[in-house]
């Protein structure tokens, strides 16, 4: 293990770490430095080294920089990078896993930035600007032949997601795409050929007009993060969220939703938390609502967290908790409500959390 983190280092020569051949070195940390320069094959001596720490500097990507290190399995350029990268810069690390790229400018992903990286696991681009407004089926096409099962994006200014975008990555496991700017229709077609994949979050984006085929490639997936989208549209038949019948985890919060249908969550049965807090789904409760209250929460077996903290509600229905018999915490808090049915909590004897700040209720009958 070296260190050589803050000493205003600025030059590194093809020799610099010679008298470092044959040995065991596995970590190396030229961190928080003022690198400019690091010559072609400087790291041509170090065979053993598997990690390489080079975050905050403000060093030059060529195509020889990082030649020699074949054993290097955790490479951090986080705000180190200037200027373009040059063509095939990574393809020397055979046995990376995990490369941090965050808070970084340049002019965009190249054909080959990524080629060569066949045991990549975790690559993270967030906060980048490099140009990245639209992903299409080329821009990660570098990636085809890695195991990436991690990929981060958040905040690099996308706004479109063309169809086939991650049809490269079919080992991913987790795709982030939040804090962005996509403002499209999802036709689901943006996620075809993600055959493994477990978590997207999307939350914190303009506006994603949703369709019952937004997912239908997806159907592994376990966790969708839809916060604050402007998907305030849901009443769909079928239900876009129809095809995830593996969903653990749904948040539709903070999406001003105002109409939905009872068959909105049909088949998520092993749905556990389900978040749709800070929408507007009041009138959708009351019994005079045309055809009566919606009761969307039928169906869901397995549920053990509810948040429906703020949406307005001043009458709740008594049956709309019929068949909740796991669930464990519920949050009513920030709502209208005054009068709380008798036996509207007679399935939740699991329940250990029940909020309901900031209502109207003023007493509660006995049999509650």
């Amino acid at each position: 293990n070296l260190s050589l983190s803050y000493v205003k280092l600025s030059h590194i020569g093809k020799s610099t770490f010679q008298g470092l051949q044959g040995t065991n070195l596995t970590i190396l940390n030229l961190s928080q430095n003022s690198l400019s320069v690091i010559e072609d094959d400087s790291f041509q001596w170090l065979s053993s080294l598997q990690y390489l720490n080079l975050k905050h500097n403000n060093i030059h990507v060529s195509s020889r920089l990082f030649y020699g290190l074949s054993s290097l399995k955790h490479l951090n350029l986080i705000n180190s990078l200037t200027g373009k990268i040059e063509d095939f810069p990574f393809h020397w690390l055979y046995h990376l896993e995990y490369l941090l790229m965050d808070n970084n400018n340049f002019p965009g992903i190249t054909a080959n930035m990524f080629t060569g990286l066949n045991n990549l696991k975790y690559l993270s681009l967030s906060n980048c600007n490099i140009n990245l407004q639209k992903i299409t089926n080329k821009t990660f096409l570098s990636l085809a032949n890695s195991s990436l099962q991690v990929l981060n994006l958040t905040k690099t200014r996308i706004s479109t997601i063309e169809s086939g975008a991650f049809s490269s990555l079919g080992h991913l496991k987790i795709l982030d795409l939040g804090l962005n700017e996509i403002s499209q229709q999802l036709t689901g077609h943006e996620f075809k050929g993600l055959n493994n994949i477990q978590d997207i979050y999307l939350s914190y984006n303009k506006n994603l007009n949703l369709q019952s085929e937004s997912f239908i490639f997806v159907p592994s997936l376990r966790k969708l993060m839809l916060r604050k989208v402007g998907c305030s549209n849901l009443a769909l038949s079928p239900s876009p969220f129809h095809p995830l019948q593996n969903l653990t985890i749904l948040d539709i919060s903070n999406n001003n939703i105002a109409n939905i249908k009872e068959d909105l969550f049909d088949g998520l049965d092993k749905l556990e938390i389900l978040d749709m807090q800070h929408n507007n789904l009041a009138r959708l409760w009351k019994q005079a609502n045309p055809g009566g209250p919606v009761l969307f929460l039928k169906d869901l077996p397995n549920l053990r967290v509810l948040n429906l903290k703020s949406n307005g509600f001043d009458e709740i229905p008594v049956c709309v908790f019929k068949g909740l018999f796991q669930l464990k915490y519920l949050d009513l808090g920030l709502n209208n409500l005054n009068l709380l049915p008798a036996t509207l909590f007679d399935d939740q004897a699991s329940l250990n959390s029940l909020n309901l700040q900031k209502n109207l209720i003023t007493s509660v009958e006995e049999k509650v």
